[in-house]
């Protein structure tokens, strides 16, 4: 639901960054690949500062993807990586993720 908002904004910033390649690149690749994963290979071949400034935008121009794909990583019961609303309506949840926010983000 958030991934065509993230996916806008990955490619502005790639662009702005002077990749231009890259970004036609991603835009293809979110056809058969998770942004987020594609995000993560981002980490081990991008400079850190350039990492940082993709995590740090994102929070300005972007959906909550990130963070709520990153918070989503903690290990689950399921195979399935969702992150639904009922999931969001539960109070442990909200505290959780609030408290990821502040661990990891700021």
């Amino acid at each position: 639901m958030m991934e065509p908002g993230f996916l806008e904004f990955l490619y502005t910033f790639l662009h702005d960054e002077g990749l231009p390649y890259l970004a036609e690149t991603v835009n293809l690749g979110s056809l058969t690949c998770k942004l987020y994963d594609l995000v993560l290979d981002f980490k081990r071949c991008l400079n850190p500062k350039l990492y940082q400034k993709l995590w740090e935008n994102s929070f300005y121009y972007s959906p909550p993807y990130l963070v709520l794909c990153a918070f989503n990583e903690k290990p689950q019961q399921t195979l399935l990586k969702v992150f639904t609303v009922m999931n969001w309506e539960q109070l442990e949840t909200k505290e959780n993720v609030a408290n990821f926010l502040k661990k990891y983000c700021f």
